[in-house]
C-alpha cells in the first residue's frame, strides 16, 4: 500500500513519475514529487533524489520533453519497456506482456489506453503500492533500469535519477547483459510511444491507472 511516511516507497513512487513523459502537469509533479520527499531523512538516495529534482527544475518542459523522446522512443537501448530487455522482441515477448496483464489485472490495476503492461514507470509505481513488497520484481526492474543508465550520458537528468532509483530498489548482480546487440536506427520508431499527458494527481494510488 502507498505510504508517504515509507522512505522506499516514497523513492518508488517519485522515480515512477520523473521516468514517465513530462507532460503539462510537470511543474505540479515536481511540487508534489518535493513535498514528499521534504520529510524523510538525508539519507544518500534522498540527498541524490532531492538534488536531481532540482536539475529536473532547470530545464523547460519543452527541452525535457525533446530529451527524453531521443533517449527512450527511438532507441533500443533504452527503451522503457522491460520485457524488450529481457528476452528481445520476439513470440517470448508477447508471452510474458500477456502474463505481465494478467498480473496487473488480478491485483485491480487497469492501464490507461495505449499503454503496455511492461512500461517500467508503471512497475515502479506497482512496486511503491504493492500490499507486500516483491523483491524479486524489484531485482529484475534494477537489472533493466542498470542496464538502461549504462547507455545514457552522465550528465543527464536522467542518468541521475535512474541512479539514485537504483539506490532504492533491492540490488540484484549481475547487471543485465543485452538479449542482442541492438542497433538504435532513429529513421524507424522500435516502439508504440505512450505518455502518460495530463495525469493529476500522481502521489494518489494507481496515478498511471484507471
Amino acid at each position: 500500500m502507498w505510504s508517504p511516511t515509507n522512505p522506499d516507497r516514497v523513492g518508488l513512487k517519485v522515480g515512477a513519475v520523473l521516468l514517465d513523459y513530462p507532460g503539462s502537469t510537470w511543474a505540479l509533479d515536481l511540487d508534489e514529487a518535493q513535498d514528499v520527499l521534504g520529510p524523510l531523512s538525508s539519507e544518500k538516495w534522498v540527498c541524490l533524489a532531492r538534488e536531481n529534482l532540482e536539475a529536473f527544475r532547470r530545464s523547460t518542459v519543452s527541452d525535457l520533453q525533446a530529451e527524453y523522446v531521443a533517449l527512450f522512443d527511438f532507441s533500443e537501448k533504452r527503451t522503457l519497456h522491460l520485457t524488450r530487455h529481457e528476452v528481445g522482441d520476439d513470440r517470448v515477448r508477447g508471452q510474458e506482456l500477456v502474463r505481465l496483464q494478467a498480473r496487473l489485472h488480478h491485483d485491480g490495476w487497469r492501464l490507461v489506453e495505449g499503454m503496455l503492461p511492461d512500461y517500467l514507470p508503471v512497475w515502479l509505481e506497482y512496486l511503491a503500492c504493492a500490499d507486500v513488497p516483491d523483491e524479486s520484481l524489484g531485482k529484475r526492474v534494477y537489472r533493466v533500469l542498470a542496464h538502461i543508465r549504462e547507455a545514457i550520458a552522465p550528465l543527464s537528468v536522467y542518468h541521475g535519477l535512474i541512479g539514485w532509483l537504483l539506490m532504492v530498489l533491492p540490488k540484484a548482480e549481475p547487471a543485465l547483459p543485452p538479449v542482442h546487440q541492438p542497433v538504435d536506427d532513429e529513421r524507424r520508431m522500435p516502439f508504440p510511444i505512450y505518455h502518460r499527458g495530463d495525469v493529476e494527481g500522481w502521489a494518489a494510488e494507481g496515478a498511471r491507472v484507471r
